[in-house]
Formats: structure tokens, sequence, C-alpha cells
């Protein structure tokens, strides 16, 4: 879960490690829960690894996900364009990320000390920020969606007002849990399913560009070729969505556990 993300191998490993203990007399780790069990620095990058292989291998469509989503914030910054999506409540969301300077300032006359300030600088963007930042802020939006849909929804069919939320957790009274586990898988198969917010994510996107730079930017389905402000022409790559929209082998909407 926390590929999605952005964390680094380096990052899953420290995770990992917070359940072993390190004898230093040893040089090596041992389970807390069970001290049979050792490991070696190098076993937790192995198992690690491992289990990147073995998840890309048995959902492909995650790893064609990423560098979509990875190269969807390439040509944003290509283009200097930001990058929208509507979401199911009718939100839409525009993510650009400004570039940054150091300012000093000089709060008091009777010293000397400088104060530092970063401050935005919208002469330039956050190119790093706005490929990294894409994925983690579109699931925090969907999951903001899913909540007001689910707020939404159990007010209007139930007389109850005790609802409580932080962040995806959800809680109601006892009588009441039956009916939010139905709301809220119902609500996870109208987002999740059938692939329409990725169709209309990259519509959208498809759209901005055709905007900003017309209707003949994209000489192919996937191939756009623009003039650039020294009139050079640029070709550049769109990835394909096709992949990803692939039907799925699981039937989501057959499942009876939706939710932990």
């Amino acid at each position: 879960m926390t590929i999605p993300y952005n964390a680094t191998i380096y990052s899953n490993i420290q995770n990992m490690k917070e359940d072993f203990k390190f004898d230093y007399k040893e040089n090596h780790y041992v389970y807390t829960k069970d001290k049979n069990i050792i490991f070696k620095e190098n076993d937790f990058k192995f198992i690690c690894k491992a289990l990147y292989t073995c998840l890309y291998r048995d959902f492909p469509k995650l790893e064609a996900l990423f560098k979509y989503f990875k190269d969807i914030g390439k040509i944003a910054n290509m283009l200097g364009l930001h990058i929208p999506w509507t979401l199911p409540t009718g939100l839409t969301v525009k993510q650009k990320f400004w570039g940054s300077k150091k300012i000093k300032l000089k709060p008091f006359i009777y010293t000397k000390d400088l104060l530092n300030l970063n401050v935005y600088d919208k002469e330039s963007s956050n190119k790093l920020k706005q490929i990294r930042a894409l994925m983690p802020n579109i699931i925090h939006s969907l999951d903001a969606a899913s909540l007001s849909l689910l707020i939404y929804r159990f007010f209007k069919i139930g007389k109850s007002r005790n609802f409580y939320a932080v962040h995806d957790c959800f809680g109601v009274t006892c009588n009441n849990v039956h009916i939010i586990s139905e709301l809220l898988k119902l609500i996870y198969v109208d987002i999740y399913c059938n692939n329409l917010f990725l169709k209309n994510f990259d519509v959208n996107f498809r759209k901005t560009i055709k905007d900003q730079f017309g209707q003949e930017s994209f000489i192919e389905e996937n191939k756009i070729q623009i003039i650039n402000e020294l009139e050079e022409i640029i070709t550049i790559d769109y990835p394909n969505i096709n992949f990803i929209l692939k039907p799925e082998i699981l039937n989501f909407q057959d499942s009876s556990y939706p939710i932990h």
C-alpha cells in the first residue's frame, strides 16, 4: 500500500525493521516475536526486492499504472501545463506545483540577524514534485470523494447523525454498521469499477493539451507534435491508457469483502 505513495525500497526496509531488534554483538537482526528468526542486512534487501518482483508479476497493470502517471507528469512539465482530474463528486482538481526561492529579511533594526524564508516562485515550477505527487494526490482526492459520497448517502437514507470519520476510516453506531458497509461497497464499485475514472482522467488531460496547443497537436492517437517558443518542432510520445483499461480478471462487484 505504500508503493502508490512513492515509498522507496529503503523506506519499506525501515518499516520491516521495526519488528526486529539489532544485536550489536552478533551484527544481525532478531525478530522480536520469534528469536529463531535472524536476518542480516542483505536479507531485508532481497526480501523487499522479491516482493516488488512478485507484485509486478501478479499485477502487471499496477506497474503500467505507475508508468502512465509518471509519463503524464513528464508531459505536463515539458508543456508547462497543469494536470486536471474530475472527482465523482463533481469537483475538478488542477495540479501544478510552483518552484520556490529563498529570500532574506532583516526583521529588526537592532540586530544583524537575517530571517531566511522560502517563497513561491511563479516564474518556475517544481517538476520533480509534479511527477512524484500525482499518484498520491489522486488517491487522497478519491478518498475524500468517497467520504463525501458516504456522508451524503448515509444522511439521506437514515435519521441517525452519529457518524465519525478520520481520513479513510469511518465509525457509526452498532445498529448502522451494516448500512455503512453496504453503502461504502456501492461507492467503491461506482468509483473503481469499469475504469471510468481513468478514462475521464485521460480524456481531460488530452483536452487540456488540445486547448493549449490546438486540436492538431495529436498527430496520432498516442503522439503529440507541437512547436515550441524557439519555433522548433517537438514530438512527444503520449502513454497508451488502453493497456491499463484491459478487463480485470477479478470481479470486484462479486466480492463480499471490498473493505476491511
